[in-house]
This record gives C-alpha cells, structure tokens and sequence, in this order.
C-alpha cells in the first residue's frame, strides 16, 4: 500500500499591500487576497464611489483594520493603533505637500482649469449633450480635484 500525502494548504491571510500600493495598500491586498488585477479593485472603488457609493469610508475602514504585509501578525489592537498613525502621518504629508506646491500663480491656473471645466460641462447639459445630472457630479468633482492636488 502507498501512503498519500496530505498537504495541509496554508490558508491566505488578507493584508494591505506594501510593495503595490499607491494610497494605502487596500486595493491590491484585496487584489492578491481575491487573485485579480489591482487595478480592477481600484476601479471598483472609483465607479462605487461616482455611483453614490461609500467606497472612501469602506477603503478607510479597512485601511484601519486590514494589517498590512509586514504587521501580520500583531494583535488587533496594536494592528489598529499601527494603522490609524499611519493615515494620521500620510494625512500630515499631503498637507505638506499640498503647503509646499500651492504658489499664487500655480494655484490661480489651477482654479481657472477647474472654472472652465465646470463651465463647459453646464454647455454641454444646456445644449443636451449630456445626460447626466451636474448637480450630482460634485462629489466627483472634488474627488478629481483632490486627485489633481496629489498629482502636483
């Protein structure tokens, strides 16, 4: 008789990535917890969040508890008290960076830009070119516009 070998198979442990990670990590921990692109997370949670979702409250929670790779195994409560500063010192660093970059004339291109395209998207709706309601589109104005003030 042969004997079979059991594998016991390690079960996969959910953490935030710390090597793919472009804010905090959520999107491709879940990405390579779940075996799918990162991308197609971080997709999921813009279209969530243009759609009137809670995604920024869902990534923030989970930013929270999910540890990240290399504080996998500490405590709940250490793993929270890990997290929570380190969304307190990223929040420091775009003020920062936000304080460093904002001159008068970077900043006065930065409002006409933003003008105009609200400009041109009232236009278009006058004209019907656009079926989606404006009024509704603020939130993801301001998203964009955060997104803009990270990019500079």
């Amino acid at each position: 008789m042969t004997k079979k070998v059991i594998q016991s198979k390690k079960p996969k442990l959910l953490y935030r990535s710390e090597t793919n990670r472009i804010i905090g990590g959520v999107a491709a921990g879940l990405a390579e917890y779940f075996d799918v692109d990162a991308t197609l997370i971080r997709l999921a949670f813009i279209l969530i969040t243009i759609a009137g979702g809670s995604s920024i409250l869902i990534y923030i929670i989970l930013w929270i508890i999910i540890p990240s790779e290399s504080n996998i195994n500490l405590r709940g409560d250490e793993n929270i008290k890990k997290n929570t500063d380190e969304i307190r010192k990223k929040a420091n660093e775009l003020g920062e960076n936000i304080k460093k970059s904002s001159n008068q004339s970077s900043t006065r291109n930065f409002i006409a830009l933003i003008l105009i395209t609200i400009g041109i998207f009232y236009l278009l709706e006058n004209f019907g070119l656009i079926f989606i309601d404006i009024d509704k589109f603020w939130p993801v104005a301001l998203i964009l516009l955060g997104f803009a003030l990270l990019a500079r």
